[in-house]
């Protein structure tokens, strides 16, 4: 449910990529409390922050972005679309693990200064030793502001696709309370809204398709710049590159 919540939030707003405020792991000891799940349990849990965490390891709003490239391609064209999302999936998956194994054991991963080595891949299982200290029962006032969320999101959602005329977009509810992330991007968020609205404007839906490649290749430029100062970096900076991509 995490992971289709985030892509229709990406999906909706129009961002790169997400990260969620909460992770399920805390969501389940919430609901079951601590103290009633086992020391295995707990560790098991705690694992599983390498593919559903902080949310570099949330694929789904890529194959979003993917499936919105592919409405603009020709219908023989878009299984090609998709099966190049599966390659390059299973490409960058075998490749960075293998690579990230590699660089660990020959240098440290420790050595890497880097925030998911040295301070987040401990925090998993250092909350994992609290929880088991101080057992916690499970937390109702979270479980209420939870079903609370849950019930104006779902208001929200439908006066928006029941009366067009409703100003309030529910996505802002959902990203209100993320702090650093609507800091980050609301600038750029309202700037494309107010470009779009500036458009649809001026020449209608038409002008507005012809706009759409302009902003497709903002996306690859942009990512076309991180590969570049990646090659660069292997080549003249081993070991000591620049973080250019802040995700």
């Amino acid at each position: 449910m995490l992971y289709i919540g985030v892509s229709r939030i990406v999906s909706d707003v129009g961002l790169v990529f997400v990260s969620m405020p909460v992770g399920p792991q805390r969501f389940v000891t919430s609901t079951i409390g601590s103290q009633n799940l086992s020391g295995s349990s707990l560790t098991m849990l705690a694992f599983t922050n390498a593919v559903a965490s902080y949310g570099k390891g949330l694929f789904m709003p890529a194959v979003t972005h993917g499936a919105k490239i592919a409405d603009v391609c020709p219908k023989g064209g878009r299984r090609g679309v998709l099966a190049g999302i599966v390659f390059a999936f299973v490409a960058g998956s075998v490749i960075s693990i293998l690579y990230t194994l590699y660089l660990g054991y020959t240098y440290g991963a420790f050595n890497f200064n880097d925030y998911p080595f040295t301070r987040y891949s401990k925090s998993g299982f250092s909350g994992v030793l609290t929880q088991m200290n101080n057992p916690e029962p499970p937390d109702s006032l979270q479980l209420t502001l939870f079903g609370i969320g849950a019930a104006v999101m779902s208001l929200l959602t439908f006066l928006k696709y029941r009366f067009p005329w409703w100003p309030f977009h529910p996505i802002g509810f959902a990203l209100g309370g993320t702090g650093t992330s609507v800091r980050y991007t609301v600038f750029s968020v309202f700037l494309a809204w107010a470009m779009k609205f500036l458009i649809l404007r001026i020449g209608g839906a038409a002008l507005y398709r012809r706009y759409s490649p302009f902003f497709l290749g903002v996306l690859i430029g942009y990512s076309a710049g991180i590969a570049l100062s990646l090659i660069v970096d292997v080549i003249w900076f081993p070991g000591g590159g620049h973080g250019i991509h802040g995700y």
